[in-house]
């Protein structure tokens, strides 16, 4: 078993004293980008569009490995292009 040092518990504290009033901050506070109409409809399109892509690169890869994933290594495809896609489309599009 690790053994937690002072300094570690300190941190550990202080990170979990400091969320509950950054999550209160966060939920009841305005954001300035709601005052401006283009801006907040730009920033939703482009919302939209991550996860369309996040969303159809997932089906993707999942439709490409379905048949092969316990008989064969897969290195085709959006296997190819790196080892996990289905993370990484998850983490950084949806």
């Amino acid at each position: 078993m690790p053994v937690i040092t002072l300094y570690e518990k300190w941190r550990i504290w202080l990170s979990r004293a400091l969320i509950i009033p950054l999550a209160i901050l966060f939920i009841f506070s305005k954001g300035g980008w709601e005052e401006t109409y283009i801006v907040s409809t730009i920033l939703f399109l482009v919302g939209c569009i991550l996860v369309g892509i996040g969303t159809l690169g997932r089906l993707w890869c999942t439709l490409y490995i379905a048949g092969y994933k316990d008989n064969t290594l897969v290195t085709e495809g959006p296997y190819s292009l790196c080892r996990h896609p289905l993370s990484v489309l998850s983490q950084r599009f949806i």
